[in-house]
């Protein structure tokens, strides 16, 4: 799937239209593809739902959500937002089949903001559907809309978008400032880009993608030559770039990779990637540290083969440890590169001479990234590599302040072009750029991922992709759907607060096996 501008949507709603898909039935897609989504989530459906039913066809979802709901035996109320006379084509035939089914339903009038105040008191619930405004909108807000949307946010029910938040750009992601902040948005044919560009993307709660069941090959004609266009990484493409183990797999032929770091206070680091490494598939892990560090990170990975190194008096990797990396790297089929391995100028060196020197593809992240821009040296990486950073981190390779915000995908598609790598910006959510142009958004993960040493196992995942050979942009896309899924399965059971990075290496197994399971 992939993530597109609101022009691109809109000519494939067409499209698929002229191949003979009626408009009524992918409104009907959409609306049973949402309700989908909020039947996962029943305790979001105690007491009344109420949905607010725009004249456009966000309205029209909205009201085979409301006629869908109904049927299934829970409580709804509808609030019009315009006059009869006023919905047309869709929208009015769900209208009337809304009415047929019973569902109770009243006209706004003008005050649509104290109508949906009293409706809130009269018929208590969790949950009100936003079938406001849809993907034509262009902020600003004008009019009653600024106050009914006041008077959503206000009112503490759990909000579920339609397509988009209404008062969102669903092109460049910009918002009104009295915009629905929504707990989830299911999206509907293909994902569009507002929903992940700042400010929109914090509006935009969970965001689900439907399918509207549209043709593969419609699809792929409407996005090609598309330059904006970006692939979406969710479980369905993810499970395509799966591979199973062959039945006479060992443990060189699945994956063997080097780790290099860790410095006084950071075994923690070089032990979560080595173990996510280990959980990602990885058939056999070495690590190289600070001899000070062995006992810890030797007795944190049973399975892992520790080596302990030569150290500079602050406790990191001594710059005469160069040659025994460059030939251990020799017996690996990739490298990380980074984890843990502190703020020592000497050891900030060591790493950028091994970094240019290595013929293996590598996975570079946080202080080995630093390294670089501590040292004022060029970034240069074997063919195949990948770096992890957060934008901070990002930002140090560059003396010219980068856009990261409403100018991420640019910025991120020059700077893997420039950089030769692929690059793999964590962030809400994480996308990955490679050299040849492509970029991908990750579909899993959430605000339970920002605690420490997560990063740490994402670039152990990753590194042991690319040791089973996965391409460097694929095991990138792959090892962040992984990661960010684990973090779903850990937010799911326990909350999104009080994550531990330690919590990922259980739920990565689980993880890959969704994929597996998806891939046969």
């Amino acid at each position: 799937m992939f993530v597109v501008d609101a022009a691109t949507v809109r000519a494939l709603d067409a499209r698929a239209i002229e191949a003979g898909i009626a408009g009524i039935q992918l409104m009907e897609r959409a609306g049973a593809g949402a309700v989908r989504a909020l039947l996962e989530r029943p305790t979001w459906l105690w007491g009344t739902t109420l949905v607010l039913v725009g004249r456009g066809n966000n309205g029209g979802d909205a009201l085979v959500v409301a006629r869908l709901l109904h049927g299934e035996g829970h409580a709804v109320r509808v609030l019009l937002l315009a006059e009869e006379e006023r919905y047309q084509g869709e929208a009015l035939t769900n209208l009337h089949r809304a009415r047929e089914a019973g569902i109770p339903m009243e006209f706004a009038g003008e005050d649509a903001a104290a109508d949906l105040e009293r409706l809130d008191r009269q018929y208590p619930g969790r949950l009100l559907v936003d079938g406001i405004l849809g993907t034509g909108f262009r902020p600003p807000l004008k009019g009653r809309f600024l106050h009914l949307i006041e008077a959503v946010n206000a009112s503490g029910r759990r909000v579920l978008s339609l397509d988009v938040p209404s008062g969102l750009d669903s092109t460049t992601g910009a918002i009104d400032p009295t915009a629905v902040v929504a707990d989830l948005t299911c999206t509907f044919g293909l994902v569009k880009w507002g929903l992940f560009l700042p400010p929109g993307r914090s509006h935009s709660g969970r965001v689900e993608f439907v399918d509207l069941e549209i043709p593969a090959d419609i699809v792929r004609r409407q996005v090609e030559g598309d330059e904006r266009a970006a692939l979406y990484v969710d479980r369905t493409l993810a499970a395509g770039w799966w591979r199973p183990r062959p039945i006479d797999a060992h443990k060189y032929s699945v994956g063997s990779l080097l780790v290099v770091g860790g410095s006084m206070g950071m075994s923690g680091a070089v032990a979560l990637a080595c173990l996510g490494a280990m959980r990602a598939g990885g058939g056999l892990v070495e690590a190289m540290v600070p001899g000070s560090q062995r006992l810890a990170v030797d007795g944190a990975c049973l399975e892992v083969l520790v080596h302990p190194c030569s150290e500079t008096a602050e406790g990191g990797l001594s710059p005469e440890v160069l040659p025994e990396i460059l030939e251990r790297a020799g017996r690996h089929r990739a490298v990380l590169l980074g984890v843990g391995l502190g703020a020592d100028l000497a050891t900030a060196s060591l790493a950028c001479d091994a970094a240019e020197r290595l013929d293996v593809p590598m996975v570079v992240d946080a202080d080995g990234l630093n390294a670089f821009g501590r040292m004022q040296r060029p970034l240069k990486l074997p063919e195949g590599s990948v770096i992890t950073p957060h934008s901070g981190e990002l930002q140090r390779l560059f003396p010219e302040p980068l856009d990261l915000g409403a100018g991420r995908v640019e910025t991120l598609r020059r700077v893997a072009a420039g950089l030769g790598c692929v690059v793999l910006h964590k962030g809400a959510p994480t996308m990955v750029a490679s050299p040849d142009g492509s970029l991908a958004v990750i579909a899993s993960g959430n605000a339970a991922l920002a605690s420490a040493g997560t990063g740490d196992v994402l670039s152990g995942v990753i590194t042991a992709l690319l040791a089973a050979g996965y391409e460097s942009f694929e095991a990138a896309c792959l090892g962040a759907w992984l990661h960010g899924r684990a973090g779903d399965r850990v937010a799911a059971r326990q909350g999104e607060a009080g994550l531990l990075a330690r919590d990922l290496l259980d739920e990565l197994g689980p993880a890959g096996l969704e994929l597996q399971e998806r891939s046969r």
